[in-house]
């Protein structure tokens, strides 16, 4: 997904880039940098999008509902971290909520629609 692709995907759904910063869970600036095309933007964020189009609802809150996901679809953490455009660790601090050192991770917003997409089998936008 590229800068203009997600401007389109915003006014599409008729969202104002605050409106599209809160659905992803990301800050305004964010959005207008990828509506700018100052910021690549991530896989699971083009999911999310996908998601939002679609009016799902989020289907992953947890992290223990994030493994549970991963296990239905039989993915590996691997798989499960390529499948959402993060690192390997990225997704296990998911998962777990919490960093080796104990601070909690919650679960992006943008990352729950994600899989959302992925389990209703959309493609990215």
């Amino acid at each position: 997904m590229q800068g203009k692709d997600f401007l389109e995907w915003r006014q599409e759904n008729d969202l104002s880039q605050e409106q599209a910063a809160q659905a992803l869970g990301v800050n305004r600036r964010t959005v207008l940098r990828y509506e700018q095309g100052r910021s690549k933007i991530p896989l699971a964020v083009s999911l999310a999008c996908a998601a939002i189009s679609a009016e799902l609802p989020l289907t992953v809150q947890t992290g223990h509902e994030l493994k549970q996901w991963r296990a239905e679809r039989r993915f590996t953490l691997e798989g499960a971290a390529k499948a959402l455009g993060v690192s390997r660790i990225c997704y296990i601090r998911y998962e777990a909520e919490r960093r080796a050192e104990g601070q909690v991770v919650e679960i992006p917003t943008f990352i729950k629609g994600a899989c959302t997409a992925i389990q209703a089998g959309l493609q990215p936008r």
